[in-house]
């Protein structure tokens, strides 16, 4: 066999290997396209095509707009990099309402290392918290409003083992904390910032606060925090 033949036989190969290979590496923007708590077009299924992408970053976005009403479902664990990107807090809704014993509405506790990001939506109604990452996941919230949520036995949003959060242009107002807990509660981590958001009317029944930082250096900045209450103490920011 020639040179010329070799080169001619084997470039198909090579071809072939870089479509696979680039077809596994590309992160892919996928569509919601159903308000139903599963199923095709569901986020759940969203959430699962973008964990079955590992190693890139997903974006899922929304082509509709309304309440979606998670009863008992609960959505997949977050195992890969994914931006969750809502149309906007007036728009679109994530009634967690019949979820208490599963668990939160987003999770990233086992992933290793990753990126998480939601924005642009409403989360309302979830009796066991909004979000927990506790796996050096670096956590974007922005334009987000969590409301009338709560917290039981737990705290609504936990960032913990090096989650690092970042919090821009949001509204936590009127949840509840049950027990042990705070709204939000950053542990074991460094760099973590709020800005721009603002807290009102948040209440725990525990010794805690709207925000807790514990063993953890964090700021916060250009917020409001009106009418956060404890039982016995704190109610605004504690470190601890």
């Amino acid at each position: 066999m020639t040179a010329l033949s070799l080169r001619r036989s084997i470039a198909p190969i090579f071809a072939i290997l870089f479509l696979v290979m680039s077809a596994v590496s590309r992160a892919a923007t996928l569509e919601v396209t159903s308000l139903a708590a599963s199923g095709a077009g569901s986020l759940s299924e969203a959430i699962t095509t973008a964990n079955a992408s590992t190693g890139v970053a997903d974006t899922i976005i929304f082509s509709v707009t309304g309440t979606i009403s998670l009863g008992s479902e609960l959505l997949p664990e977050i195992s890969d990099d994914l931006s969750i990107e809502g149309p906007g807090e007036t728009l679109l809704t994530i009634d967690g309402g019949g979820v208490a014993s599963a668990g939160r509405v987003f999770r990233a506790v086992d992933c290793g290392s990753a990126n998480f990001a939601f924005s642009g939506m409403t989360i309302t109604n979830s009796p066991a918290g909004i979000f927990e990452g506790a796996c050096d996941v670096d956590v974007v919230i922005e334009n987000v409003t969590a409301s009338d949520n709560i917290g039981a036995n737990a705290d609504l949003l936990v960032f913990q083992d090096g989650a690092v959060l970042t919090m821009t242009a949001c509204t936590v107002a009127d949840n509840s904390i049950n027990l042990e807990g705070s709204v939000i509660f950053i542990s074991d981590s460094d760099g973590s910032l709020i800005t721009g958001s603002a807290f009102s009317d948040n209440y725990t029944e525990a010794n805690a606060s709207a925000v807790t930082f514990s063993h953890s250096g964090g700021r916060i900045e250009s917020s409001s925090f009106l009418r956060n209450s404890a039982q016995y103490a704190a109610g605004a920011i504690q470190a601890i």
